[in-house]
C-alpha cells in the first residue's frame, strides 16, 4: 500500500488574489463587450462622449478625407460625436447621413445638429444589417 502524502501550502498573498481576481474580472468583461451585439444602451449616451485616445478627430480625418460636396454615411453616430465634426467639413453641397436602429440616438444628433446650425445631416432609422440605400449612393463610410 502507497502513503500519499502532500506538503502544506503556503496561502497565496492578497496582491496575488487581487490581481488574479482583476484578471478574471477583466477576462469576463472583454468576453462580454466582445460578445455583445446590442446597441449601446441610450440611458448610457453620456459615456459615448468621453474622448478615446485612439479614435481623434485628426484619426478620422486622416483615414475618412472628408471633402465638401461628398455624401458619406455614418453607421451607429451614438450622440454625433463624430457627425457634428464631419458633417460641416462636406459643405452646403455634401451631405452627412446617419443611421441608427435607436431612434432616440437619431433625435439626440439631429437635435445637437439643429443647436450647431447644420443642415446637412439626415437621419435614418434601420437595422445597419440592411442598408436601405442603393448601391454606390456614398463617398465613403464609417461606423
Amino acid at each position: 500500500m502507497h502513503r500519499i502524502t502532500t506538503a502544506p501550502v503556503a496561502p497565496m498573498p492578497a496582491r496575488t488574489r487581487w490581481v488574479l481576481a482583476a484578471g478574471v474580472g477583466a477576462a469576463l468583461a472583454a468576453a462580454w463587450w466582445l460578445g455583445d451585439t446590442a446597441p449601446y444602451p441610450y440611458a448610457q449616451r453620456g459615456l459615448l462622449e468621453v474622448p478615446l485616445p485612439f479614435l481623434t478627430a485628426d484619426r478620422l480625418d486622416a483615414i475618412l478625407r472628408p471633402r465638401p460636396g461628398e455624401r458619406i454615411l455614418e453607421i451607429g453616430p451614438g450622440t454625433g460625436l463624430q457627425s457634428l465634426h464631419v458633417a460641416p467639413q462636406l459643405g452646403p453641397g455634401g451631405r452627412l447621413d446617419v443611421l441608427d436602429i435607436q431612434q432616440e440616438m437619431l433625435d439626440h444628433v439631429m437635435c445637437r445638429a439643429e443647436r450647431d446650425g447644420l443642415a446637412t445631416i439626415t437621419p435614418t432609422h434601420s437595422d445597419a444589417r440592411e442598408l436601405p440605400y442603393a448601391d454606390a449612393t456614398f463617398d465613403a463610410l464609417y461606423a
